[in-house]
């Protein structure tokens, strides 16, 4: 009897363990061998023709190949040398480290969205974007908006407009 009721405490012990370990695998998924910046974080593509592989290696087909540069791409994991990405569209994919950079690029993601001079009630409207126009994050938010520059034109354009932005915590 003795020998029954320590089997079933072992059992349900290393389910509870299974469970626990299961939970860290998850998180440690996220980042093996990583750059010791946070995940998500943006980057942007560095060339002009960049594939977006299917796994962390060469060995893996292309996915997409990138043919523009400074896309931004958001890091959603990290494998040793390769950064799991996410793209405007939700492709995700990965991409070796060397490939990427992180300057401060961003794209309007809306279908056109208002850059303007100050972000609240009195603002002046300074040029309106169409989805997919390039340009750079001043590094700069305030409540909902954030600081950018379209060519030479700089102003406040909504977060929720603008893919490379992360919310400030």
């Amino acid at each position: 009897m003795l020998h029954r009721f320590l089997c079933c405490v072992l059992l349900m012990v290393g389910s509870v363990c299974a469970d626990n370990s299961v939970e860290m695998t998850e998180t440690a998924k996220k980042i093996i061998k990583g750059s010791g910046l946070p995940v998500p974080h943006f980057v942007a593509t560095k060339g002009d023709r960049i594939n977006l592989r299917a796994g962390p290696g060469n060995q893996y087909p292309a996915k997409a190949t990138y043919i523009r540069k400074y896309i931004p791409l958001l890091v959603i994991a990290e494998f040793d040398f390769w950064r799991k990405v996410k793209d405007i569209d939700g492709e995700e994919g990965w991409i070796h480290k060397n490939l990427l950079c992180s300057n401060n690029a961003v794209w309007v993601k809306a279908k056109v969205s208002m850059l303007v001079s100050h972000p609240g009630s009195s603002k002046k409207l300074i040029l309106k974007a169409e989805r997919g126009v390039a340009g750079e994050y001043l590094k700069d938010q305030e409540g909902d908006y954030v600081r950018v520059k379209f060519g030479g034109y700089k102003g406040w354009m909504l977060r929720s407009q603008v893919w490379g932005v992360l919310p400030k915590n």
